[in-house]
């Protein structure tokens, strides 16, 4: 019997076997890929598909040591020749390349945080607020700085204030 028959027969069997208990869909439509759930919540959150999959795989790329990555990330200087031909060479990473990666996880973990916390009916915007005078209040303060401090707390205590007035959980919009 030919292993191609062998196989389709096998898989046949299993399928009759786990009928109604277990879904064999996952063979023939497979989880959704990184990418395709990149593109997704990058087109609901208002960012190009096409730049936060480019984003994404060059993270990846750089993360895992591929090789194209030091072509596509890095600006090369030509340095001095020190044989015939032959030149130092000088590599500098691109740090936009860094920062669209670190801006993209942020953007995307942001939107699917305030999307899910809406969902379950939580005002985004308090939340936010809160979260940030929280931050701002456990920072170490400069000498002199102090009353930018306040200032900077009153202003958001004072929109705390003004958001939970209305306790709205659907006020305010994510905008990135």
């Amino acid at each position: 019997m030919a292993v191609a028959e062998h196989a389709r027969r096998r898989r046949s069997e299993i399928k009759q076997r786990v009928e109604g208990v277990y879904s064999f869909g996952s063979i023939k439509h497979p989880e959704p890929k990184y990418a395709s759930m990149i593109k997704a919540v990058a087109a609901a959150a208002a960012w190009n598909p096409d730049d936060a999959i480019l984003t994404w795989r060059a993270a990846s790329a750089a993360a895992h040591g591929k090789s194209w990555y030091s072509d596509y990330g890095t600006t090369s200087l030509v340095g001095a020749e020190y044989e015939p031909g032959h030149h130092r060479v000088t590599r500098i990473t691109e740090a936009g390349h860094i920062t669209d990666a670190i801006g993209l996880a942020v953007r995307l973990l942001d939107f699917g945080t305030a999307t899910f916390a809406r969902r379950l009916g939580t005002n985004v915007e308090v939340l936010r607020t809160i979260a940030f005078i929280t931050v701002v209040e456990s920072m170490p303060t400069a000498p002199g700085k102090e009353a930018v401090k306040s200032a900077i707390l009153a202003q958001h205590a004072k929109q705390l204030v003004e958001l939970t007035a209305t306790d709205n959980p659907q006020e305010g919009n994510f905008d990135g």
